[in-house]
Formats: structure tokens, sequence, C-alpha cells
């Protein structure tokens, strides 16, 4: 069902599209772990997609998903950061 909402990102209506990336936050947010590996790589392409469209309620819905999909709001921990030494 995801992968179905991945299609819809790419050739849906707007307010579908708005909906399929809001579902995907969802999904994203509640799910306790990270999500499958083979399915981020159909969701988030159509994510960075509808991120690049000229609808401000679809890119905002969509740039929104990507940060609960690729986990960006865990805070730095999550991202191994390691500062520079100088």
């Amino acid at each position: 069902q995801l992968i179905f909402q991945s299609q819809v990102l790419q050739e849906g209506a707007n307010d579908v599209k708005t909906i399929a990336a809001a579902s995907l936050q969802h999904v994203a947010r509640r799910s306790p772990a990270s999500l499958d590996n083979a399915l981020l790589k159909v969701i988030v392409p159509a994510l960075l997609a509808s991120s690049k469209e000229k609808n401000t309620i679809v890119k905002s819905s969509a740039e929104s998903a990507l940060l609960y999909v690729l986990r960006l709001r865990e805070g730095e921990s999550a991202l191994q950061y390691e500062p520079l030494k100088c």
C-alpha cells in the first residue's frame, strides 16, 4: 500500500499527492524503526520529485514527509555527526 502511495505522488492530482505525502509522513512518524530499505528506494525518489512541484502545498507536504521518512527529526545523534578538529 505504501508503494501505491508513491505511485500516486508521481501521477495523481495535487490534492491526492498532498494526502499521499501526509499519509507517508504519518506512517514514518508512528513507525518505531526506520522503514525497510527496499521501500525507501521507492518512496524517497517519489517524495523528492514531489518536493520539486510548482504547487506549494504538495511541495511542503513532500518535504515534511521526507523529514520523517529519512528520520531527520531525531536530532544530531541520529546523523552520527562528528565535527572537524582544527
